[in-house]
């Protein structure tokens, strides 16, 4: 538990922060920087105060502070259960670093190895997995020719976060590179098919033409994981021939096939084209109690356009359905 005299530290922190003018960043800087550099005898609070100056840096684009941000990083290394549990500090230290272009590259590798194992009932957890990924996002932020080779060793993490967060940061890198490595990574599999999600994801982004095809493949195999990954991703990817490939699934799927079917669905919510929205209102309009229901439900994340509550109103109504018009009245 922190002392009395720690959070009486924080609250003075917190005190002198909210009186300052936020716009006078020299000030700011100044005063932060003085934190930065306060004496550091007592460290049982200190990580959530340099958190929460990591989070103003990166709020009010103090570039300046980075070299002490670094610093104050490093000072955290050392005995760095203790002064830093879960990564508190150092994981919003490094996140602030990526906002503000480090580039370091030197930095960023011995970030991407960190591993800080913490006691928990039965053995240890790596708390450093957000370390590691910010790592990856400002390695691929440098200009360094082997920042896809080193993010191979976040790829192959056992943490499946850890491996989410170095195939989001390849989204960033070299376009054939990291397309040739998602691609790999695709054909390896993964134990969770959350990771084979976020390589459709990526190799969408990267390499959309060329991807296309490999992703929509997975919409007319039987792997039921793999499928919903992929007609999620092509719906995120709102590619024009993602929403077309979407609805030539929909084409092959028998209606008995509700599970596929309203994946397809979530997926066309996701693509936001005036195209999509257009082709669920079509299904609407004659869809039976099941269908509508499969629609209704995902588009109230949309419920705040008017425009669009207005159309799924008035074909509800053409539909003549009552349960599914009651349910739009209670989601809507």
């Amino acid at each position: 538990m922190a002392s009395a005299n720690s959070e009486k530290k924080l609250a003075r922190f917190n005190h002198v922060i909210n009186g300052l003018d936020r716009a006078d960043t020299d000030e700011l800087s100044k005063v932060l920087l003085g934190y930065l550099h306060s004496d550091h005898s007592d460290s049982s609070n200190n990580n959530r105060i340099l958190s929460k100056i990591a989070v103003i840096a990166e709020e009010n684009q103090l570039y300046t502070l980075v070299p002490d941000l670094k610093e104050a990083y490093q000072r955290m290394l050392a005995d760095a259960v203790n002064k830093d549990a879960n990564c508190t500090a150092k994981s919003a230290i490094m996140r602030c670093l990526v906002t503000l272009d480090c580039d370091d590259v030197d930095f960023w590798l011995a970030g991407l190895r960190y591993q800080q194992l913490e006691p928990t009932w039965g053995g240890t957890v790596d708390t450093a997995i957000d370390v590691r990924c910010s790592s990856a996002m400002g390695l691929v932020s440098t200009t360094y020719s082997r920042s896809m080779i080193e993010l191979l060793h976040l790829l192959n993490d056992k943490e499946a976060n850890a491996r989410a967060g170095a195939i989001r940061a390849m989204r960033y890198g070299i376009p054939y590179e990291a397309a040739l490595v998602l691609r790999q990574k695709i054909a390896q599999g993964d134990d969770e098919v959350e990771i084979i999600g976020e390589c459709f994801i990526a190799l969408l982004q990267v390499e959309p033409r060329q991807s296309l095809s490999l992703v929509s493949a997975y919409l007319h195999q039987d792997d039921e994981a793999l499928y919903e990954m992929a007609a999620l991703a092509l719906g995120e990817s709102h590619l024009d021939d993602a929403f077309n490939a979407i609805q030539q699934a929909w084409d092959d799927t028998f209606s008995i096939h509700q599970r596929q079917r309203e994946v397809l669905i979530r997926a066309t919510v996701q693509h936001r084209s005036d195209d999509a929205f257009d082709w669920l209102l079509s299904l609407l309009l004659y869809a039976d109690e099941t269908l509508s229901l499969m629609i209704i439900e995902p588009l109230s994340i949309y419920k705040s356009n008017q425009k669009l509550r207005k159309r799924v109103k008035e074909v509800l109504d053409e539909n003549g359905d009552e349960i599914p018009l009651k349910s739009f009245y209670a989601s809507w």
